[in-house]
C-alpha cells in the first residue's frame, strides 16, 4: 500500500526497477519491475522481515527463528525502549526512534545503531538476489532522515561489490496521512471493478 502511494502520490518519479522498503510493526519489500508491483502467488513476495539474520536467533511469531522483525522493526524497538523504560532510561514510541535519531537523542541513535546492520544485511541481500539497486524507504523510514539514510546507506554499500555499489541509489519517500495510505489501498481494488 505505501508502494502503491509512491507511486500515486510521491513527489519523486520513479525511473526503472525499485525496491520499496517500509518500516512499521515489521518490514516490507515492495519490488516493482516493468511497471508493477510484484506480489506473488500469496501477496508474500518481498517479505524480507522474516529473512534470517541471526542462526537460531530469537523466535519470531511466523514460528521460525531469527527473523529480521526480531532485531529491526517495531517488535525490536518495542523491546529495547521496554527494557530500557524499567531502567528510567527511555519514554519514547517505536515510531518516534527514527525522527528522534535524526535530532539526536542518544537513546534512539543507539537503538537505530543497533538495527542497522541486520537491516543492511537483508537489504543487500534482497539486492543482489532482484539485481535492484534502486531503494525507497517508506513508512516510518521516511521519518528517519538524513540520520537514518546515511547509516543504511553506508551499511549497505559496505555490503555490496563495487560493481553494484556504484549503482546504488537510497531515498526517503514521502510521509503520507491515513487518508492518502486508504486512497492508495482502494486504488487497485476501484481500478479493476471498473475496468469490468
Amino acid at each position: 500500500v505505501y508502494a502503491n502511494a509512491e507511486l500515486r502520490y510521491g513527489a519523486a518519479q520513479i525511473q526503472g526497477d525499485a525496491l520499496f522498503i517500509t518500516w512499521s510493526e515489521g518490514v516490507k519489500a515492495s519490488v516493482y519491475i516493468d511497471g508493477a508491483i510484484v506480489s506473488g502467488r500469496y501477496g508474500n513476495f518481498g517479505a524480507i522481515g522474516h529473512f534470517i539474520v541471526v542462526e537460531d536467533g530469537r523466535p519470531c511469531y511466523c514460528g521460525s527463528r531469527g527473523c529480521l522483525e526480531m532485531y529491526a522493526s517495531g517488535y525490536a524497538f518495542r523491546d529495547a525502549i521496554q527494557a530500557a523504560r524499567a531502567s528510567g532510561q527511555a519514554s519514547l514510541q517505536p515510531l518516534d526512534i527514527f525522527p528522534h535519531a535524526e535530532s539526536g537523542d542518544p537513546f534512539a541513535r543507539q537503538v537505530v545503531a543497533e538495527s542497522i546492520p541486520y537491516l543492511a544485511s537483508a537489504l543487500a541481500s534482497l539486492i543482489r538476489l532482484t539485481d535492484i539497486s534502486q531503494i525507497v524507504l517508506l513508512g516510518t523510514f521516511a521519518r528517519g532522515g538524513d540520520y537514518l539514510l546515511t547509516q543504511l546507506y553506508d551499511s549497505v554499500a559496505g555490503r555490496l561489490p563495487g560493481v553494484v555499489r556504484s549503482n546504488l541509489t537510497m531515498r526517503l519517500g514521502s510521509q503520507y496521512v491515513m487518508e492518502t495510505i486508504v486512497r492508495a489501498a482502494a486504488a487497485p481494488a476501484l481500478a479493476s471493478y471498473f475496468a469490468l
